[in-house]
């Protein structure tokens, strides 16, 4: 599953895509197509395979087409109380795996790849697309392989498109929901867990190269990223485990960070 790098995406046409069994597949596994208004974009293959095109194409049309949204490299889960946290960060940053997890233990699921703010920065509309995991992450979330359709489990491919209500039932959120952290999560192997406060110029400084089309954007949406640098606290996160990693955001969320982590991992200030 190809990513999509902070910038690309602007200005995509729209159209209609859509998944169909290709002319003479044979009957046993069978082969589909991947059309754009009609024409064949990729012809003959798994299943698995046409899903995981479809949703590439589908993500860049809707990242070149926000209107007057700002749309965010992020993973975005909401909490019991309703309030969405931000997870933004590259490809490879561990973002998708973590926001995977939250959503396992209970979070609501918004995205794995693109966090819409509207233009007052204060919320984030859902884009509940299936979550793009490799094996390996599947791996870490205990039951999450058996609960994925064989059809969408094709051999050779590293990442498989994982549904939100085979995290859990009634996984994905419908609605927009305010912003209440934006936390920055990098895994690094073996590393201690930790938590760092950012100020508000820090966090500003963090969401700049996971923004799509800020360039094009210009104002408005710079506009935009520092409302929603007022209104939700940053935090920078460094773990080498998932479930320390789960935990301190849980723990961000409940303000009780410094006191929640263990011992050998902590939490800085910056100053503001």
């Amino acid at each position: 599953m190809r990513g999509f790098p902070a910038g690309e995406g602007e200005g995509a046409d729209t159209g209609e895509w859509e998944i169909v069994e290709s002319l003479g597949a044979p009957t046993v596994g069978g082969r589909f197509d991947v059309r754009r208004d009609g024409t064949p974009k990729v012809q003959g293959v798994e299943l698995a395979v046409a899903v995981q095109e479809f949703m590439w194409h589908l993500t860049h049309d809707a990242i070149g087409n926000l209107g007057c949204g700002v749309g965010l490299h992020a993973g975005v889960v909401a909490g019991a109380d309703g309030r969405a946290v931000l997870l933004p960060a590259p490809s490879g940053s561990g973002k998708t795996t973590l926001t995977a997890a939250l959503v396992a233990s209970g979070w609501e699921y918004l995205s794995d790849e693109l966090g819409i703010l509207d233009p007052s920065g204060v919320a984030v509309q859902p884009f509940a697309r299936p979550l793009c995991l490799s094996r390996s992450a599947i791996s870490l979330i205990p039951g999450l392989m058996d609960r994925i359709p064989v059809e969408l489990d094709a051999e050779g491919c590293e990442k498989i498109q994982v549904r939100p209500d085979d995290l859990r039932d009634a996984a994905a959120c419908r609605t927009a929901a305010a912003v209440g952290a934006v936390v920055f999560p990098r895994y690094e192997s073996g590393a201690a867990t930790t938590v760092e406060a950012l100020s508000r110029v820090e966090t500003l400084v963090e969401l700049l190269p996971n923004t799509f089309g800020l360039a094009a954007a210009g104002q408005p949406a710079m506009d935009t990223l520092a409302a929603l640098c007022r209104v939700a606290p940053g935090y920078r996160l460094v773990s080498g485990d998932l479930q320390q990693a789960a935990s301190a955001v849980r723990a961000i969320v409940r303000g009780r960070a410094q006191e929640e982590l263990p011992e050998q991992q902590g939490v800085a200030a910056s100053e503001d």
